[in-house]
């Protein structure tokens, strides 16, 4: 493990040794920096040599994490096993870990009851396993801002996945906007005026004007994601007369 490493999961720091109850460690996060399970629709070729191509997909990702308590006093035994024993109760929570000044997250629920194991009497050691639906880690968010009838805007993420960008857009536009990446489109055809907020988010293709859901107001959406790497070039226009503004936020991705 690193040398420098704290896991966070709905506020509670797991790796914290001078915690009012005791001393908690962390030794052990399986699953957080290896790539989840592919899972594949491939199908036989009945009458031909191998299968019919598919386009692969990740599982679930599954992480297990291992580590242990030590209580100031007797009292405190019974504290940091309530501790340990409630977390992620009320539902999936973000957990956050950061190794070396490097931090990443999740959306992560519970799988099953905590394993834990009182194995001298002021030391519990526990296993407890939780699950990511979305398998996609994400670290740091940063806001690219583009004009319309302006020149584009790069684009990037630090991550080492294809992220999807949320678009804040802006502005007196009455005839929908277009924004482009690529030689590729998404154009809103609602209208968009000057006390108006548009909020897409590529993820879903959930447009929303003034954080009510809009339907029937995009019109294409040939891209969603920001690859890893080099800059992407990402530019707004009018379908026909005004002027706004684009905030691209993009978080960085991994997997």
């Amino acid at each position: 493990m690193a040398h420098d490493l704290s896991l966070i999961i709905g506020g509670m720091e797991l790796n914290n040794p001078s915690h009012r109850n005791g001393y908690f460690e962390v030794d052990d996060i399986d699953g957080w920096w290896k790539a989840p399970s592919r899972k594949t629709r491939d199908e036989a070729r009945p009458n031909d040599d191998g299968d019919f191509d598919s386009v692969d997909h990740f599982e679930s990702r599954y992480i297990t994490i291992k580590g242990a308590f030590v209580a100031k006093s007797p009292a405190d035994r019974w504290a940091g096993a309530d501790i340990l024993s409630s977390l992620l109760s009320g539902g999936s929570q973000i957990m956050t870990v950061r190794a070396d000044g490097i931090a990443q997250w999740a959306r992560v629920k519970l799988v099953d009851n905590d394993n834990m194991d009182w194995t001298a009497y002021k030391l519990l050691e526990y296993s407890i396993q939780v699950k990511a639906v979305d398998p996609r880690k994400f670290g740091n968010s940063e806001v690219f801002t583009a004009t319309a009838g302006g020149s584009s805007v790069g684009v990037y993420q630090r991550g080492t996945y294809p992220a999807t960008p949320i678009f804040t857009i802006s502005g007196n536009m009455p005839g929908g906007y277009r924004i482009t990446k690529g030689g590729k489109t998404v154009s809103v055809t609602a209208p968009l005026t000057s006390s108006q907020t548009h909020t897409l988010d590529l993820s879903t293709g959930i447009l929303r004007i003034n954080g009510a859901v809009a339907t029937g107001g995009l019109n294409d959406y040939q891209w969603n994601t920001i690859a890893p790497g080099l800059a992407q070039n990402v530019a707004l226009a009018p379908l026909t007369t005004g002027t706004g503004v684009l905030e691209i936020e993009v978080t960085d991705t991994y997997m």
